[in-house]
């Protein structure tokens, strides 16, 4: 009878653990009301509104899950010029985030046999030839998903524009021969290629083209059918977004070049109804099929010791296509593309996911989404930021004095003919070592106006890719302004000898 009683006490303290247990971990979900109430506070709506103009961005659409409900939130237009809205269907370009779903997959591959994590890529790509040191270097599949590989990210300013088939081996080439950066394993670069590698790979491994795999494997059993990775596929539906770049402190349209290569690390096209299946994925929600939940929560883990920030004073590392930290409470992934951004938060422990698409790059996304993180989370809200719509405030109001100058310097040079029998020669006569040290600060300017990019591995046609076309313009116009005075300082120098031969006279 003792004993009896004993288990009694057994189960009844068991139970009220389990019990326990259950509320404290659900004692973090946000209801739907709380999150709707938080994405219509004035406060969120003001940082929202703040973070589209501040990046110049025309649209934005919200998605935030707790698992059980979706909420949805669009802002601006697809199209400005037509006036088309945002809506849930509405297609986006996501960039980076793209990058999960193709780690996802050599999870899948990995899982199923196909291939190891531990193989080296030369195992599937026999041309593959790397070195470190002026040695060969192999390279693990782990590796090129965490970005631990060594491959150098200014690969990028070589690949191939386009949508022929054959891109995606004529990308992957430009790492034939290639020095590493650093010894495999060792650090952590971001480098989109070794992405675009591991896209490659799964067409060695299956006979598949990456997307095909990626859709028969993830996209259809989630039941993300409005995603794309062509182009002209979203265009045929009517509901892909225009995207746009900031310019002259608004938006311009922007039809960026295409990457076909480059599927891999950042070119899925989804709405933000997929969005919502996508992240109720990512908690374990929804109607995922077990291997496929599983291996999406394998995602979630660290599985290396290189650090690469911080969130709140602790270490984040790259795991599966995620950012994410050691105890897993917080995961995450931006992307950007020419002409549009997004970003993506995960709270695993609290069973919410915010994700944010926009039509035009920039910070707007991360913005929008840590904020509505750190409102739910009762936390001081974080700084807003700026970067390509900053970046073309300032260029533009730069453009706009350049050309002011310019004007006056045209001025200055056709008037200095006139001076030719004023005191003012007398001047310039003693100036003559500055005009001469004018010259050659002048000539100076010029070559670095024409090599800046390079020393920072990147190149013109990156940056009238990537950057706001103010950028260039201002380039351009330092260029002209710079021509002019070196034009003013021959033209005065021609001055001063002249009236040399006339004393001498």
């Amino acid at each position: 009878m003792a004993m009896i009683q004993f288990r009694r006490v057994i189960i009844f303290i068991l139970s009220f653990i389990i019990l326990f247990n259950f509320e404290v971990t659900s004692i973090y979900t946000y209801s739907g009301k709380e999150i709707n109430n938080a994405l219509h506070s004035e406060e969120m709506q003001d940082i929202i509104f703040k973070s589209m103009t501040g990046d110049q961005s025309p649209g934005a659409a919200i998605t935030v899950t707790n698992g059980k409900e979706v909420m949805h939130e669009e802002y601006g237009f697809s199209n400005v010029k037509k006036k088309v809205p945002i809506t849930q269907d509405t297609l986006f370009e996501l960039g980076s985030t793209t990058k999960a779903l193709t780690a996802l997959a050599m999870l899948i591959l990995d899982d199923e046999g196909v291939i190891s994590l531990k193989d080296h890529v030369s195992k599937y790509v026999p041309w593959f030839n790397v070195n470190y040191n002026g040695k060969n270097a192999e390279i693990t599949i782990e590796q090129l998903i965490h970005h631990s590989s060594g491959l150098p990210e200014k690969t990028i300013n070589h690949f191939p524009e386009g949508t022929a088939h054959d891109l995606l081996e004529k990308t992957v080439r430009l790492t034939d021969g290639i020095t590493l950066d650093f010894y495999p394993g060792t650090d952590f670069e971001y480098a989109n290629i070794g992405y675009d590698l591991l896209a490659y790979i799964i067409e060695m491994a299956t006979n598949k083209k990456y997307e095909d795999f990626v859709e028969e494997k993830i996209l259809l059993p989630l039941g993300m059918r409005n995603s794309y990775y062509h182009l002209s596929e979203a265009e045929r539906t009517g509901k892909m977004a225009q995207g746009y770049s900031p310019f002259f402190f608004g938006a311009a349209e922007y039809d960026a070049p295409r990457y076909q290569g480059s599927l891999g690390d950042g070119y899925l096209i989804t709405s933000a109804k997929d969005m919502g299946i996508w992240l109720n994925a990512q908690l374990g929600k929804g109607n995922v099929p077990e291997p496929l939940a599983r291996l999406i929560k394998k995602s979630h883990t660290v599985s290396n010791d290189i650090v690469v920030g911080e969130f709140e004073g602790k270490p984040l590392y790259y795991s599966y296509g995620w950012i994410v930290s050691e105890e897993g409470s917080y995961i995450t992934h931006s992307g950007e593309n020419p002409s549009f951004t997004s970003n993506i938060i995960i709270l695993p422990k609290k069973g919410v996911a915010i994700g944010v698409q926009s039509n035009s790059p920039g910070s707007q996304t991360i913005n929008i989404s840590q904020n509505i993180m750190k409102y739910l989370n009762d936390e001081p809200l974080a700084n807003i930021t700026f970067s390509q719509g900053l970046m073309d405030k300032i260029f533009s109001i730069g453009v706009i004095l350049l050309i002011v100058l310019i004007i006056l310097k045209i001025v200055l040079i056709r008037t200095i003919k006139s001076r030719i029998h004023s005191k003012e020669i007398v001047r310039l006569k003693k100036g003559k070592l500055w005009f001469s040290v004018k010259l050659i600060i002048g000539f100076l300017f010029i070559v670095l106006l024409a090599v800046w990019p390079y020393l920072i591995d990147y190149s013109f046609h990156m940056i009238l890719v990537w950057m706001p076309l103010t950028l260039m313009i201002f380039n351009i116009l330092c260029l002209i302004l710079t021509l002019l005075f070196i034009i003013s300082s021959i033209i005065r120098f021609k001055l001063i000898k002249q009236m040399d031969l006339k004393f001498a006279e």
